[in-house]
């Protein structure tokens, strides 16, 4: 039986307050990335620091970055926000703050890569990286409102200074949260440490167990830190925890539903004096090297890091309106004073209702007969067609609908959502579904869940007039649809060329038609 991962949210931290004025779901205000840690995120800092020679560039991408293309952060701001810019301070082998820990490049050294002079350049912490973005920006105006502030870092504390104590390292996070706040910092997300003992640097070493251990307790301490800390500001903070240890471990759980081939690195920066590649295709691994992601897993992170924060804006936002308008019931105390955890718990009951407001507004219901929607010609046969129900426009950008005959014989390529959830209904007839690694046969009535990240497909193997319902969440794929019907139909081409065509637009990884094994 696969494993399917069903999102569920935050580490178990609620959001203090919000200033974001914003109940559009899916849809996030930020326009500048701010981000500040080690070689997880460092878009170029070492490389640069170093006088270029670390990373090894190539294979590392061209700027210095810790993958072979973009960083999650990179991905984040270029791909999934609007108009953004970002300011990446992180820097390799940084520590959380220099006073506890020096950080320095002296990893790999059996690689020739100019050892003599990495080893004696040192890193800035986090907290020297928030001074010198502190430093940066004190003649400017910074609308705070929309920026976006990150800390990931903690792992080489214990690297480079073993006597620290996982309370020291989490108070030192603190700590650069705190500064950041000093200075006007509003939007603020920790991110906790990943599954280190399953990278291939720590895998199958005897101090295996001791390193899962230590990044559990970790980042234990540093949710329950965080909650009892800021859970008693009376505050208009907006601070979230992202649990990274959960999410990469379930993308490594179930690798091969993702379109990985392996577990093992793609390059060996360990065993030589240059760096070996090992594999012919990165895109099929989630590890380039023994310590880093690849560029193909970053922007799957990244993908998810913005799910995680549009999905939690909800709440948030509507705690921010009742308590602007200071509801109160029967003569009680109004929303505005009550303690942050209540109102958020209230406000989590109250969504149903809230979300029908949009900027003040009701979104009206709508209603679509049985033969009406937007109808797109899906294959050349010109009776091959499918309906758009429910648009992004109708429904806020909640979820989009369609249904449609499914031809004998038709069968789309196997495919990965990055953007969007995926639900079939089964209205008439029957249909193979492939969801990961299950096949099985959907007959009328059936409902399958394809969560995004998990490759699937369907097909009708001999099922006169069998139908079919989608329903995507949230909505914006029914623009890829009319996109790919309008390139087939005014190229004659075929649907699964023209799908191939603009599918990376669209947070979409055709994995080709392989044959059907079941």
């Amino acid at each position: 039986m696969s494993s399917f991962y069903i999102p569920n949210g935050t580490f178990s931290n609620p959001k203090v307050g919000s200033p974001q004025m914003y109940l559009k779901s899916g849809i996030l205000p930020y326009t500048t990335l701010v981000t500040f840690g080690d070689s997880t995120t460092d878009s170029g800092n070492a490389y640069r620091l170093s006088n270029r020679t670390w990373p090894p560039v190539p294979p590392f991408n061209q700027n210095g970055g810790f993958a072979d293309g973009l960083l999650w952060n990179e991905y984040f701001t270029q791909k999934l926000l609007t108009n953004a810019t970002l300011y990446d301070y992180a820097c390799g082998s940084a520590t959380t703050d220099n006073q506890l820990a020096q950080g320095i490049m002296s990893r790999n050294p059996n690689l020739i890569a100019n050892y003599d002079i990495r080893s004696k350049t040192k890193s800035p912490g986090v907290r020297q990286q928030i001074l010198q973005y502190k430093n940066s920006i004190m003649n400017q105006t910074i609308d705070f409102n929309r920026t976006l502030y990150v800390i990931w870092s903690g792992t080489n504390n214990y690297f480079f200074n073993k006597t620290l104590t996982i309370f020291d390292t989490v108070q030192s996070i603190i700590d650069c949260l705190n500064l950041l706040i000093s200075f006007g910092g509003q939007n603020l997300v920790l991110i906790t440490e990943p599954p280190f003992h399953r990278f291939p640097a720590f895998r199958n070493k005897n101090e295996t167990n001791t390193t899962k251990y230590l990044y559990i307790e970790h980042n234990q301490i540093l949710n329950m830190k965080l909650n009892e800390y800021y859970s008693s500001l009376k505050t208009q903070l907006n601070i979230q925890l992202f649990d990274s240890y959960s999410f990469i471990s379930m993308m490594i759980d179930n690798y091969t539903q993702f379109g990985f081939e392996n577990l093992d690195s793609c390059w060996d920066t360990i065993s030589g004096s240059t760096v070996q590649v090992l594999c012919q295709n990165i895109t099929k691994r989630i590890f380039c090297d023994e310590y880093h992601l690849t560029s193909k897993m970053q922007a799957i992170v990244a993908e998810e890091f913005y799910r995680f924060l549009t999905e939690k804006s909800n709440a948030t936002d509507v705690a921010k309106l009742l308590s602007q308008n200071n509801i109160s019931h029967n003569g009680s105390s109004s929303f505005a004073n009550l303690d942050q955890n209540l109102k958020y718990f209230m406000a989590e009951k109250l969504l149903s209702i809230a979300e029908k407001l949009n900027d003040g507004k009701l979104i009206l219901p709508v209603v679509v007969e049985q033969y009406q929607g937007e109808h797109l010609q899906v294959l050349a046969r010109a009776n091959s067609t499918r309906t758009i129900k429910l648009q992004g426009s109708q429904t806020d950008g909640r979820l989009t609908i369609m249904e449609g005959e499914i031809l004998v014989g038709e069968a789309p390529p196997l495919h990965i959502h990055h953007r969007e959830d995926e639900y079939f209904h089964v209205l008439q007839g029957e249909l193979q579904f492939e969801i990961g690694d299950q096949t099985f046969i959907g007959k009328a009535g059936t409902w399958v869940y394809a969560p995004r990240y998990i490759k699937h497909r369907f097909r009708n193997i001999n099922s006169p007039g069998a139908r079919l319902e989608y329903v995507f969440q949230p909505a914006g794929i029914e623009h890829y649809f009319e996109e790919v019907s309008k390139i087939m139909v005014e190229q004659q081409g075929d649907w699964e060329s023209a799908a191939k065509a603009v599918a990376t637009k669209y947070g979409i990884d055709m994995l080709g038609s392989p044959d059907w094994t079941g």
